[in-house]
């Protein structure tokens, strides 16, 4: 007898002694227990497992994913109960990839196994919204052109850039720039914030860095004193009396 059949025969011995500890144990305490002897219902306790029993109840399963905000779009078993989702697992049954790989399974993230709880939550979205200033430019036009025209002009509004550009650099305060807001603004905006850009990069290395510096010797810094026109004109100048000065004024060559 080989290694393996020595293997194979304490196998079977093992299962052999682990079945007869089983019936054995059956006798010990006389309860119900299950067809394959691994539990037993306690008949001497009083302790109610109905509402735990009903929370992981179910009807069907079904094979699901999410959709939403999900790259992987993982497969889910989804139980379900009276069309109401009760609780999800991650399906096991993909595909090997090779014996040479460890398998890429289970799959399906935290949040995946939340999205039962989101699907009935009461801060989802049920109904369409609309965003106030197209709301707002939608009723100004029906008042000026009538139900049809103005729902053609809400169509062919022109950009709004305060539903994207404005959106966008807000979005800049918070180090969480919304790329999606800026990118289908048409190219004016794009090359205008790009200029932007281009000038607060180069803004340290001109002139313009002085408008950062704290104005601290404006507060000790001499009086400036400014004079008049007039009172310049009547002042003598020191240079008069000299002969070139005078030669100069009067016309006269050297």
């Amino acid at each position: 007898m080989g290694r393996r059949g020595t293997r194979k025969e304490a196998e079977r011995v093992a299962a052999l002694a682990a079945e007869q500890l089983l019936r054995i144990g059956t006798s010990l305490r006389r309860t119900p227990t299950t067809p394959d002897l691994r539990a037993v219902y306690r008949t001497d306790q009083s302790v109610n497992d109905a509402p735990y029993r009903e929370r992981w109840a179910h009807d069907r399963v079904v094979r699901s994913t999410h959709g939403v905000n999900c790259t992987g779009s993982c497969s889910w078993k989804v139980y379900v109960k009276d069309g109401v989702i009760t609780w999800e697992t991650q399906e096991t049954d993909y595909p090997s990839v090779g014996p040479d790989r460890p398998e890429y399974e289970p799959r399906g993230c935290p949040r995946g196994a939340s999205f039962s709880w989101y699907t009935y939550s009461p801060t989802r979205v049920r109904y369409p919204h609309v965003r106030g200033v197209l709301l707002e430019l939608y009723r100004e036009a029906r008042e000026r052109l009538g139900r049809l025209a103005a729902t053609a002009s809400s169509v062919a509004n022109p950009y709004d850039y305060r539903l994207g550009v404005s959106v966008w650099f807000r979005s800049l305060f918070t180090l969480d720039p919304d790329v999606a807001a800026m990118a289908h603004a048409p190219l004016v905006y794009q090359v205008h914030a790009a200029l932007a850009m281009v000038l607060f990069a180069l803004w340290p290395f001109s002139r313009l860095i002085h408008a950062f510096t704290a104005p601290v010797g404006y507060l000790v810094r001499p009086y400036v004193v400014y004079r008049s026109r007039a009172r310049a004109a009547s002042t003598p100048h020191r240079t008069a009396s000299r002969p070139d000065a005078q030669r100069r004024r009067a016309g006269t060559p050297r």
